[in-house]
Parts: structure tokens; sequence; C-alpha cells
């Protein structure tokens, strides 16, 4: 840290580095199926899909569908008001699911 401040200024000491972080452990293709899912189908034998049907229909743990849902805004429980136009955004693109 010392040797980058030497060589490029203190005000680097706040500038964060590419690269740096934990990276995403959840593919955008599971993303957009869980999301796809969640609007278009229904488990069978139930009225709307619960966090336990969804994460093992998935491969995922409860909380990754627990936060998908909460980012896209979509309460399963809650069928006359699930939105069936969500703005899908990854990376930078926005793509409809209707």
């Amino acid at each position: 840290m010392a040797e980058t401040v030497e060589a490029e200024g203190p005000d680097t000491v706040w500038k964060i580095r590419p690269g740096r972080g934990r990276k995403r452990s959840i593919t955008d293709e599971t993303v957009r199926a869980i999301v796809k899912d969640t609007l278009e189908n229904k488990p069978e034998g139930a009225t709307h899909w619960s966090l336990r049907t969804m994460a093992k229909r998935h491969g995922v743990s409860r909380s990754t569908v627990q936060r998908v849902w909460k980012s896209y805004g979509l309460k399963p429980h809650r069928t006359k008001t699930t939105a069936r136009s969500v703005q899908f955004s990854v990376a930078g693109n926005r793509q409809t699911l209707d």
C-alpha cells in the first residue's frame, strides 16, 4: 500500500481496484429461471411457490430465492398482485420477461 501511495499519490488510498470483493455464486440464467418460474408457473398441488419449493427446484438455498424475490419485488403468496412485466436487469442490460 505504501508503494502505491508513493507511486500514484494519496488519492489512490480510497479507490477500489477491479476484481475486489466476493464473486457471484448464482448465474444470471438461474436468476432468470427463478423469476420466470415465479411469474409463469405454479408448483404441482399448490397455489403459489414457497421459498423451499423454489429453492429445491433450482438447486439453490432458500436465502438465495428470498434475495432474488426481494430484489425484483416478487411476492408469490400475493397472487392477485404479482407483477407480470418485471424489468430484468443483469450487468446493465434490461430485458422484459413477458
